[in-house]
């Protein structure tokens, strides 16, 4: 009986073990399945985020109205319940803060702010929202650095280039009062085409993140998450459970934790972060405990043993349809979960790939497919292997297999050929995957057609470089229509060369700050009024430079339009009109010469003709006169008589001769060399200069009139100012002829002079100097410095 008792008492102890061992296991495994999905199901919603960061990969501008669209193409309230929304968070730099804030009111947010209040270098402010209600709308303009929490999430995001989580925190459209309802998770955005493989890099190029708020308790209370009534679970983030830490307690109501019979603790690993999943029995699933204590009836040593027997059996039997059970509820809900990913990937207008260890496709979204016309994964492989443009090939093979050593995400453009024969310029990224013992799995990545991105990228890259090279001084400006303001947003090279001003000293700036006057308010107003009527005003316009100076220029302004038809930005083009209006005022002055030299001229002619020659001949008429009474005298006082008359006619002939020559001088029908022979042996004797000719012209040449008769007054005037300013006692002048140009120089010891002083390139006689050289083609070059004398050279070029 002892015997018997001891064995029955033995027996049914260690059936109470088993049966309490098997249970535990089966919690475990309960737990391990609902660490299981929570894990999966993030790996979803992170899913989500990618494929709206691919959409700000694929634009450069993305609207709220194509945001909203696209996110609604997800359909998150139905498979994502979690997602409370779907925002994008845009960096806002203090010098465009109130850009920004015009832009964000003129598209219909009329009390939109940055909030909280402060100053800040830059600022994360959620700016587009895929939900509409007042509740989240509410948000709109919410400075995300402002929270600790979130900012450190967003620059792990921002240096990783991958999704980042927060811990727990408040939902901001959620009663401060209320718990802590969630969690926040960001995805970066770069601009696109510029390089992200360094953390500087990311910092550099980072232009926003694409988040959302996850609210716990939707998270976790639908109906994919099995069990609820047998076990309760609390998730913390982190690695310990401390009541700070706490983000979700399924059962808050039940016992604490320390009451359930069966408890179990999982991790979790969501993006960067850790969960711990610690759950707790429930009694439906402590009542198991008590089904299996039927071990009081035993008869006898064989009916307990076989009860026994039959019993462990029993439960081997019940773990492994238990097992089954939920492998098969596993494998369902991870086909499901699969399914709808494929759903949404084919809905994406990106092409989303993934490959295996080999680096093989093993699966591509519709989208893929219609850009190579393939209908099968067989018939993709051959089109997209056969597709890419052989001199890209190479290099993207090699960025893959690095992507693959770094275990980092890559990103790369090159050109595949599309279904109709044509190359298109393809974005491609990619992020390598790995298993649990770190071996590499495969990639999972998305393309898109970034063909008239690249084009129009091409198109402004060709803008930009004319715009920057323009000797044009251009200025870029916002125009405010409410304020009336016009906001410095960039200006060109050529305007920093005209005013010294670099682009940092006035960009956010108002463009009166180049205003070399002070115009009154109806001016500005009527330049304004104009440029939204016509779209153009021009005109002349002061212009001040850096350093107090200003200088007069022909302003044109273009008006830019928005979406709207309304005048949103204004391109301002500049041109000096300082040596234009010095030629001018150099053309008046040497006109006014010229109509001054022409009357001295005339009334020296008219001074010898009158004065002179017109004495003489009235002097002679009287004489002749007085011819036949000087005959009745005598035969001698006619001869003298005659003798005088023959001197003044000979008198009154020089007399015509100079003035004639004065007007033209006579040497030049001899040609040019003897007239130009003559004219220094004049100089010489006159001036008591000395002046060597050097003429390797061939006397025989005959040069055409006018550039004789150009060339003899040049040479005049240049004698004329070494007379006059040189103070010289030597002058060489050269005249030759090389390469089909007739060239004269004439050199002197004197002075000198700075050729470049603005009084000297005022000089009306070295101004008609150049104006005749330039009517017959040539050239006049003053070369000087002062105590070293004067070269004046003149080239024409001789007609054949």
């Amino acid at each position: 009986m002892l015997v018997g008792l001891s064995a029955t008492g033995g027996t049914w102890w260690k059936a109470k073990l088993d049966s309490r061992l098997m249970l535990q296991k089966d919690f475990d495994s309960l737990a391990a399945n609902v660490a299981t999905r929570i894990n999966l199901r993030m790996r979803g919603y992170q899913h989500v985020l990618r494929s709206v960061q691919g959409l700000y990969g694929a634009s450069s501008h993305v609207t709220l109205r194509e945001f909203r669209r696209f996110v609604e193409a997800q359909n998150i309230q139905q498979s994502y319940p979690g997602i409370q929304d779907i925002a994008f968070v845009q960096i806002v730099p203090e010098a465009g803060k109130k850009r920004h804030v015009a832009l964000m009111r003129r598209q219909g947010f009329h009390d939109y702010r940055i909030w909280p209040e402060g100053i800040s270098t830059e600022y994360a402010v959620l700016t587009l929202q895929a939900t509409a209600d007042p509740g989240h709308r509410r948000v709109l303009g919410y400075d995300m650095f402002t929270d600790t929490e979130r900012r450190a999430a967003m620059e792990r995001a921002r240096d990783t280039g991958d999704i980042a989580f927060t811990g727990p925190l408040f939902l901001l459209h959620i009663s401060p009062s209320a718990s802590k309802e969630g969690v926040q998770v960001y995805m970066p955005v770069y601009r696109n085409g510029l390089p992200t493989r360094t953390v500087a890099e990311r910092r550099q190029n980072i232009i926003g993140w694409v988040c959302a708020p996850l609210r716990m308790r939707a998270l976790m209370s639908t109906p994919e998450l099995p069990f609820a009534h047998e076990l309760a679970f609390r998730i913390y983030d982190g690695n310990s459970a401390k009541d700070m830490a706490l983000m979700h307690d399924s059962a808050p109501e039940q016992d604490e934790l320390r009451a359930a019979s069966f408890r179990s603790e999982h991790s979790v690993q969501v993006a960067d972060r850790s969960w711990l999943l610690e759950a707790r029995s429930l009694p439906a699933f402590e009542g198991k405990v008590e089904q299996n204590q039927g071990y009081w009836t035993i008869a006898g040593v064989g009916i307990v043993l076989s009860i026994l027997l039959s019993m462990l059996t029993w439960l081997l039997a019940s773990g492994r349809a238990r097992a089954i059970s939920l492998a098969s509820k596993l494998t369902r809900n991870l086909r499901e979960s699969e399914t709808r990913f494929r759903l949404m990937a084919d809905a994406a207008p990106a092409m989303i790939w993934t490959g295996d260890s080999e680096r093989q496709l093993l699966w591509v979204n519709r989208a893929a497919c219609e850009f190579v016309g393939a209908d099968s994964i067989e018939a993709f492989r051959r089109a997209w292997k056969n597709g890419i443009f052989p001199a890209d090939r190479m290099e993207y093979e090699a960025l893959r297999k690095a992507s693959q050593q770094q275990r980092a995400p890559f990103r790369t453009e090159y050109r595949a050929r599309r279904r109709d024969g044509q190359y298109r310029w393809i974005l491609s990224t990619g992020v390598p995957r790995f298993n649990e013992n770190g071996e590499f799995a495969g990639f999972i990545g998305c393309a898109l057609d970034i063909t008239e991105r690249k084009d129009t990228e091409l198109a402004l890259q060709q803008a930009a470089l004319v715009y920057r090279n323009s000797s044009e001084a251009m200025i870029v400006a916002e125009v405010n229509l409410v304020t009336r303001d016009l906001f410095i947003t960039d200006i060109n090279d050529a305007v920093t060369k005209a005013t010294g001003y670099l682009l940092e000293d006035v960009v956010g700036k108002d463009t009166e700050i180049f205003s070399g006057l002070d115009y009154d308010e109806a001016f500005y107003d009527s330049i304004l009024q104009e440029l939204i009527a016509q779209g153009q005003w021009q005109g002349e316009f002061w212009i001040a430079r850096k350093d107090g100076s200003r200088y007069l220029s022909w302003l044109c302004l273009n008006a830019m339009l928005d979406e709207g038809g309304q005048v949103c930005k204004m391109v301002a083009l500049s041109h000096d009109l300082t040596k234009l209006k010095e030629a001018e005022e150099m053309i008046r002055s040497l006109s006014a010469s010229l109509i001054n030299a022409r009357e001295d001229e005339a009334r020296r002619i008219a001074h010898d003709i009158h004065d002179d020659l017109g004495q003489q001949l009235s002097l002679l008429r009287l004489n002749l006169s007085l011819l036949p009474d000087k005959m009745a005298e005598s035969p001698l006082a006619y001869e003298g008589m005659v003798e005088w008359l023959k001197g003044a006619a000979d008198a009154c002939m020089m007399k015509v001769r100079n003035i004639a020559s004065g007007l033209r001088p006579a040497t030049l029908d001899m040609g040019l060399g003897l007239a130009i022979k003559s004219l220094t042996d004049e100089f010489s004797r006159t001036s008591g200069i000395s002046c060597v000719l050097s003429n390797d012209l061939d006397l025989a040449r005959q040069v055409d009139d006018t550039l004789a008769t150009n060339i003899y007054r040049i040479l005049q005037e240049a004698l004329s100012n070494v007379v006059q300013h040189a103070n010289a006692s030597r002058v060489v002048v050269m005249l030759l002829e090389r390469n089909d140009n007739l060239c004269l120089q004439v050199s002197d010891d004197g002075d000198g002079f700075d050729s470049v002083a603005p009084q000297v390139r005022r000089s009306l006689g070295l101004v008609g100097m150049r104006e005749r050289a330039a009517m017959l083609g040539g050239e006049v070059q003053i070369i000087s410095t002062p105590g070293q004398g004067t070269n004046v050279r003149a080239s024409f070029p001789l007609r054949k």
